[in-house]
């Protein structure tokens, strides 16, 4: 294990969250404890269905490269299908599975972990599926059930980050103020400016400036799309200081300049 990486999650809120929010399952293959003792090693090659795994105790690191990720009591593991990876049991417990296949559209490369603030919550949820997946004429309750714990950890998710709420809101009517900063925002919010920035790359994966820019110029093609206001005027509207730094991040941006960009969109007639 010398040299691993260890990863307990991947502590991208946004990240994780849209996995779960991609993840359309079709059917599930199967669902069972593993009883796994200390010192247990296991290649799996080319895994032939996705796997959601959960931890009544013990701990077992899922390795594929130099990266890794836990599964205990407090974590799910999202196992990939079509990949190769090596388990180690650190130490001895039971550990629910459920395989499923999903959507073609959907893929993870590579194991990864999910925190959870309520796991006793989901190892009810499994038992009750475990018990309904071998009856018959039973399928539609078990979707029912995977796809609310689905939901829930999703949910968990999006509550780590309420504050965020609040300033997306506050940002988005705010962005074409030139004053607006994140010393601005933050103090809107009550917190501090770095831990404003901090909460914010983690679930955006972007700055607040970087976020703020990309908005004005979303804004900005739109007039220039229009052609209702010279070049002057829109940067004024979009929130740039002046138009030499709007041209500059235009061009930065786009690859042409603000006048070249509205002569190539400009909507002439309906």
């Amino acid at each position: 294990m010398k040299g691993v990486f260890l990863v307990f999650s991947m502590g991208e809120g946004i990240e994780m969250r849209d996995i779960l929010d991609k993840m359309v399952v079709t059917s599930i293959q199967d669902v069972f404890t593993v009883d796994s003792r200390r010192g247990r090693k296991v290649q799996i090659k080319n895994r032939d269905s996705y796997g959601i795994s959960f931890c009544y105790g013990g701990r077992i690191t899922y390795c594929q490269g130099e990266r890794a990720v836990v599964s205990d009591h407090s974590h799910m593991v999202l196992l990939p299908k079509g990949q190769d990876y090596t388990l180690y049991c650190d130490s001895s417990g039971l550990f629910p599975v459920i395989n499923i296949l999903c959507t073609d559209d959907f893929h993870v490369a590579s194991p990864e972990a999910f925190e959870l603030h309520s796991p006793d919550t989901y190892l009810k949820d499994y038992e009750r599926l475990r018990e309904l997946f071998f009856l018959k004429n039973h399928d539609a309750r078990c979707m029912s059930i995977l796809y609310r714990m689905i939901s829930e950890i999703t949910t968990e998710y999006l509550q780590e980050y309420p504050v965020l709420d609040a300033a997306m809101d506050f940002l988005e009517k705010h962005y074409s103020d030139p004053d607006l900063t994140n010393a601005v925002i933050a103090s809107h919010l009550h917190i501090s400016e770095v831990y404003f920035r901090k909460l914010f790359k983690s679930r955006y994966g972007t700055t607040p400036r970087q976020y703020i820019l990309e908005l004005r110029l979303r804004k900005a093609r739109q007039l220039l799309g229009e052609h209702r206001n010279s070049v002057g005027e829109i940067a004024e509207e979009c929130g740039f200081s002046s138009i030499y730094h709007f041209c500059r991040a235009f061009r930065q941006a786009a690859g042409v300049s603000p006048t070249e960009y509205g002569k190539a969109v400009r909507k002439e007639g309906i």
